[in-house]
């Protein structure tokens, strides 16, 4: 009898043990909001806040905000809600890593976006920024909404200026898609259950 209960708790645990081992980033995917796959139209000088609106279609958490290569570091990149409240600042300095055509530096705390939101994210350029880019692509996590220009001169502030253009890059967002969580909790509870309910049931036949 004490043989066979150790036997099912050494297999509850390996069980609960295996299946508890986190996945070696625990998330499953980290992708750029917007990047190109083609040239651009335009390429301009520009002094202000540019970048683009976006739509968030499913679940995702902001974990760094970019900046165009050529529009110039250090500067200022923003994320604010659709009604102008910022979320998050930081500062693209020389040194912070290069994904695609953009440079990125990473939140002190990742940001959780829901579905169903509008978020803006905006750099302050001083130099060159893209204007209606060819072979465009979109995370699909978001939806692209339009692109978003602050004033000329106008420093780092929300862009609330808006345009048809795909351009007006400016800032961008590194998104990071949560992975489905390994139902660790759930296996817990029934090996618990189930061997408790096995041993409850080898105690009544020795009462009987």
């Amino acid at each position: 009898m004490i043989a066979r209960k150790r036997l099912l708790l050494a297999s509850l645990v390996a069980s609960i043990g295996w299946c508890c081992v986190p996945a070696s980033s625990g998330f499953a995917a980290i992708e750029p909001g917007i990047e190109f796959t083609g040239p651009w139209v335009g390429r301009h000088l520009w002094y202000g806040t540019l970048g683009y609106e976006f739509h968030v279609v499913r679940d995702t958490q902001v974990e760094a905000l970019g900046l165009y290569v050529g529009s110039g570091v250090p500067a200022d990149v923003g994320l604010w809600t659709d009604g102008g409240s910022l979320l998050a600042q930081v500062n693209v300095q020389d040194g912070d890593p290069i994904v695609g055509h953009f440079q990125y530096h990473s939140l002190a705390s990742p940001i959780l976006l829901p579905a169903g939101q509008d978020y803006v994210v905006g750099g302050n350029s001083r130099d060159w920024y893209l204007s209606d880019t060819v072979g465009f692509t979109v995370n699909p996590d978001i939806q692209f909404v339009g692109s978003r220009v602050g004033p000329y001169l106008g420093g780092f502030q929300y862009p609330a200026g808006s345009d048809s253009l795909i351009g007006y890059f400016g800032g961008n967002v590194l998104l990071d898609r949560p992975a489905v969580p390994e139902p660790c909790t759930l296996l817990v509870w029934t090996g618990l259950g189930a061997t408790a309910l096995v041993i409850a049931r080898k105690r009544r036949k020795q009462v009987a």
